[in-house]
């Protein structure tokens, strides 16, 4: 994504809200809590830490560990038809190809193209573990989930069969985005469908706003090495891993340029803003 077209859509963005744009979306809550791993891992265990939270992500080794943009892309659709349908069953198409399109991605073929790595990406999401815990002191809490009971895929490339690949959320993904889904604007994740970390900061920001907005705070501050627990999973270094976080932020706010923050040696202040698509407490 070029600074040029960013300009374009945060120009677009600031004339014609998300609503009036049908361009609504809907993230889980973890999404705006705690990163996906961004790059390939080879362990099948892979931890995030916001706070007192902590994001467990298990998959079975031979499948491995979901990463990079797609899995993000296919939280969001899933979420966002399973909250407008309010259904716990989504129909994702007769073919790859078709679903790619709902995703807003071009498809390609080969053992390179996009279609194999969307394949992939799938078996890992729907086959990995996912856990919420707790754990201080004198409390343990620990929440368990997937995101599919059951899914019947067919991964012919083309339409050229009737039958529909169905995805049927489990229990309990279903009922949490129910009760929690947080909306943020497509156009702003179609920019940045190719930098997973663009999406992780800008979902994160537009929930931070929301929890300051409705506790009236006026600001809150949070350690550089905070940020790298919850967003570092592609570097190893902290300086390295500030320099792209700034980057990334950077292009954020021209999506969002109400999103008041200011950055310092040790940390990133955030002052209440609004969050990007408005939402009810």
């Amino acid at each position: 994504m070029t600074k040029k077209s960013l300009v374009e859509i945060a120009c677009e963005i600031a004339t014609v809200s998300a609503a009036d744009a049908k361009k609504i979306a809907y993230i889980p809550k973890f999404m705006a809590s705690t990163s996906l791993p961004t790059r390939k891992l080879e362990e099948s265990e892979f931890i995030r830490r916001n706070g007192k939270y902590d994001l467990i992500i298990l998959s079975p080794s031979k499948i491995g560990l979901p990463y990079g943009t797609y899995p993000r892309l296919i939280l969001i659709w899933l979420t966002t038809q399973s909250v407008i349908t309010q259904k716990q069953e989504i129909v994702i198409g007769t073919s790859l190809a078709e679903f790619m399109r709902k995703i807003n991605k071009r498809s390609t073929g080969g053992k390179n193209g996009s279609l194999t790595a969307l394949k992939e990406q799938i078996k890992r999401l729907f086959s990995a573990s996912i856990m919420f815990i707790i754990n201080e002191n004198n409390k343990f809490v620990i929440d368990r989930s997937h995101i599919t009971d059951h899914s019947s895929l067919l991964w012919n490339p083309d339409n050229n069969i009737d039958k529909k690949s169905i995805i049927k959320l489990s229990t309990v993904f279903y009922n949490e985005i129910q009760r929690s889904a947080i909306p943020v604007d497509m156009r702003v994740i179609d920019a940045f469908s190719n930098y997973p970390l663009a999406i992780d900061i800008y979902c994160w920001l537009t929930y931070r706003y929301f929890i300051l907005t409705i506790n009236n705070t006026s600001c809150t501050q949070i350690a550089w090495h905070q940020l790298m627990d919850q967003f570092g999973n592609s570097v190893k270094h902290k300086r390295h891993f500030i320099q792209k976080f700034k980057k990334a932020i950077s292009q954020v706010y021209l999506l969002y340029p109400a999103a008041t923050y200011v950055i310092t040696q040790k940390s990133i202040i955030l002052y209440r803003s609004p969050p990007h698509v408005p939402q009810q407490s």
